[in-house]
């Protein structure tokens, strides 16, 4: 128990930072929602050309969310180290690095928005609706590189209610512009899903525009301006390798091969596909929570690395996994709650549906594992710095157990379902038990800021 912090404080700075995160992630959730039903009242070819494009867009935001929290290694501990000139020289490196690639593939969708699509789908109807979406969407790339990197930069300076209004902003006017151009109203055009994809578009430049005002203009704390895109960052540019570059690739082939999972899956039957998609809309919404409080702990313990107090940041940590911990028990059983009457509401056939009741239990069980290894990786872990560690813990285990057993249970075996979800999921339950040894090792904590340190002597 010594480990356990009583501070009410401690757990009131939490909360306020984690709440802002879970409400950004269910608006994102919402934004998708609502494109979808919105398209629905014209065809199926429009809603499936927007999702396979969408998914086109989820691999870019990935790369987005990679170069964010990458920096937020450094920035979160720059801040808590006071060190505001090193805070602003990474948001610096973060903003140039955002320019240069959101023009890079703006001008890669402009040029072969077909060919993209053609590598998701052969049928002509769907490729010829996602062209389109593309060839509109493809601007708001650049506006992605600028608002999703400074929403996460600008959390590790305790300003997490900032990225939440852009981003609240943003899904009010998504909505406007869509139900405007998707259907022609008020006087404008009817441009069905490249109105869509115009709705996406001003909402980003909206959420960029927010985030950029704010903090070349209003804010006062972190003092950043127009001026400072002139720093001179070349000394900055080999720890920002050495800790971000891991985040980025780490995120990157933790994207790539959850989408070979998903092919998988699509390889296993109609059913399982079916029962899968029905069960992922609760688990993710449950999931939410432990990344609020995940990123949450990124940023309080990261920022007290920064200040160079190594005892008090394992103190912290281990008091955000056991939080975790509970957080993940109390959204498993709201997973075995809701699922049944959930699944209920579906018009689905009897072997689907008891599918979907063994896939419930598996996802429950497995949330757990998840929840707690988010914590760890996308946590307290990265938070410490010890991101060149996360690769092997993030990414070898997808690959080396999750893919290949998975596709062994389902595929070759034909292993009840309830066995080939967790066979498919089997990296969250080894994440889980090497992340724990890694906390407690405390081999975890590397100062990324300038502060002097004293050598830390684990006990």
């Amino acid at each position: 128990m010594k480990y356990i912090i009583k501070e009410k404080r401690f757990y009131s700075s939490l909360v306020k930072l984690a709440i802002p995160v879970v409400t950004q992630s269910i608006i994102s959730v919402g934004i998708n929602i609502m494109d979808t039903i919105m398209l629905s009242k014209l065809n199926e070819d429009q809603i499936s050309a927007s999702s396979l494009a969408g998914t086109y867009m989820s691999i870019f935001s990935v790369f987005c969310m990679g170069l964010g929290y990458g920096a937020s290694v450094m920035a979160s501990q720059f801040w808590g180290d006071k060190d505001k000139q090193s805070f602003r020289s990474i948001l610096t490196i973060v903003l140039r690095i955002s320019f240069v690639m959101g023009i890079l593939f703006t001008a890669v969708t402009l040029i072969s928005p077909r060919a993209i699509m053609s590598f998701f789908t052969n049928e002509e109807p769907i490729i010829d609706a996602g062209t389109k979406y593309l060839n509109t969407v493809a601007y708001s790339f650049f506006f992605m590189l600028l608002a999703l990197p400074s929403a996460v930069v600008l959390r590790c300076a305790r300003k997490a209610i900032i990225p939440l209004l852009a981003s609240l902003g943003a899904f009010l006017l998504n909505i406007f512009a869509n139900w405007v151009f998707i259907f022609g109203n008020l006087g404008a055009p009817r441009l069905e899903i490249a109105g869509a994809a115009l709705g996406t578009l001003i909402s980003y430049i909206f959420q960029s525009v927010f985030l950029l005002v704010y903090l070349f203009i209003i804010d006062q704390d972190v003092g950043y301006r127009v001026r400072h895109l002139k720093l001179k960052c070349r000394q900055y540019l080999p720890r920002f390798i050495k800790y971000c570059t891991p985040v980025m690739i780490s995120d990157s082939m933790l994207a790539i091969g959850t989408t070979l999972l998903s092919t998988i899956m699509g390889h296993i039957g109609g059913g399982f596909v079916a029962a899968c998609a029905i069960i992922s809309v609760i688990t993710h919404i449950s999931t939410t929570f432990s990344a609020g409080l995940a990123n949450a702990a990124t940023v309080i313990v990261g920022n007290t690395v920064g200040a160079g107090k190594k005892d008090r940041a394992m103190q912290e940590a281990v008091t955000c996994f056991c939080l975790g911990v509970v957080v993940s028990f109390f959204a498993a059983g709201a997973v075995l709650l809701i699922g049944k009457p959930y699944i209920d509401i579906y018009e689905i056939s009897a072997d689907t549906k008891e599918i979907a009741y063994q896939l419930l239990y598996a996802s429950a069980w497995n949330l757990i594992f998840m929840a707690n290894g988010s914590m760890l990786t996308k946590g307290v872990l990265r938070a410490g710095g010890d991101t060149r560690y996360l690769i092997f813990l993030d990414v070898i285990f997808l690959w080396t157990l999750s893919l290949p057993l998975g596709s062994l249970a389902g595929l070759v075996w034909s292993a009840p379902p309830f066995l080939t979800y967790l066979c498919l999921n089997i990296d969250s339950f080894v994440k889980v038990i090497l992340g724990i040894r890694r906390l407690f090792s405390k081999k975890w904590i590397h100062v990324v800021s300038n502060h002097k340190q004293t050598e830390f002597i684990p006990e």
